[in-house]
């Protein structure tokens, strides 16, 4: 191939293995960033290309360490202006668990927020609403990040953990209440978005709640976030799973769309060992290969709760996730407050 597969005046894309195209190229690179496949499946094109990495450290200007490969991946971080707070240890480690690396602790600082009955401003933990809360899983991971919680449902959650909780519509409260709060969590049911109701066909008639939640989001004028599963009908701002924290044998993706159009490098899932599946009401049932299945509190483990009955937790979201998604959510009420 002599002429790029596309090209304007930031970038050209070639087609082909680099290994045959780059040595015809007349490039002198500061920096190479690449995907290989990582050879871990049995599809034909998963094969790892053998003699990349000398390929690479022959053109000028590149040596070993500017050579930037996507291979397992680290916990993904917020921007250095907004350190995480030290995560906290799953409620019941285990010995073989290997938690995150502390992050630097520092305090999180409030934004200011104007007193509507007094002009001026004052410094407080920042209210949130958890639309569609459950039990608390998003409220715990919040409550960490520093936010005031205040949870919402159709049904009673006598378990729920936040700071407080009304039992109501949560897109009439939305619609009645939200702009009262300085942001907003929703998770709309995801069952008719989900990869198992693809496969079963059985609709549960809440399809249309995402988007009616969203209309009603936006009309707050308030940041805001809307967390679901893959297959969703949203902007996947963010795309989080359970080994991204090292929660032991997590594998549940969550995706969260963000007012403030949210961004983060994170690097792809790399799971090892078995898989604890946390979903449907619970009664999953499946065995692992040595035929050990796993227990109530193998889930609790993996989800980072403790509190939660069986029907809770397989409806959860894992509070590391929320507690990450908080950070930037509270600098997003900094900027506001600027």
């Amino acid at each position: 191939m002599s002429t790029p597969y596309y090209e304007d005046e930031h970038v050209q894309l070639w087609h082909g293995d680099f290994r045959d195209i780059l040595p015809r190229l007349d490039i002198h690179p500061d920096l190479v960033v690449t995907d290989p496949p990582y050879g871990e499946t049995s599809l034909d094109w998963d094969r790892w290309p053998d003699g990349w990495p000398s390929l690479l450290q022959h053109l000028p200007r590149t040596s070993p360490r500017n050579i930037h490969r996507n291979h397992r991946p680290h916990p993904p971080r917020p921007p250095q202006t907004h350190p995480l707070p030290r995560l906290r240890q799953t409620t019941t480690p285990q010995p073989e668990t290997k938690l995150l690396r502390p992050m630097p602790q520092t305090r999180q600082r409030t934004p200011q927020t104007p007193n509507t009955q007094t002009g001026s401003s004052m410094t407080r933990r920042p209210h949130l609403l958890d639309a569609y809360s459950g039990a608390g899983g998003a409220t715990k991971g919040y409550q960490r990040a520093g936010f005031h919680v205040t949870g919402i449902d159709i049904k009673p959650q006598p378990h729920y953990c936040g700071d407080d909780f009304h039992q109501t519509d949560a897109i009439t409260f939305i619609r009645e209440h939200g702009h009262t709060f300085d942001a907003i969590h929703a998770s709309p049911p995801c069952q008719d978005h989900s990869v198992l109701g693809s496969v079963t066909g059985r609709e549960h008639g809440t399809a249309h709640l995402l988007a009616d939640t969203r209309a009603a989001l936006k009309l707050t004028r308030r940041p805001w976030v809307i967390e679901n599963v893959i297959g969703a009908p949203m902007r996947p701002d963010f795309r989080l799973c359970g080994c991204m924290f090292n929660l032991p044998g997590l594998r549940r993706v969550r995706l969260f769309e963000t007012s403030w159009n949210g961004f983060s490098l994170i690097p792809p899932c790399y799971h090892t060992g078995h898989a604890v599946t946390v979903a449907g009401h619970g009664a999953q049932g499946n065995e692992y290969r040595d035929g050990a299945a796993p227990t109530q509190n193998d889930r609790r483990r993996a989800m980072g709760i403790d509190w939660m009955n069986r029907d809770e937790l397989a409806q959860a979201i894992p509070p590391h996730f929320t507690e990450y998604i908080g950070v930037f959510l509270m600098a997003a009420l900094q900027e506001r407050a600027a």
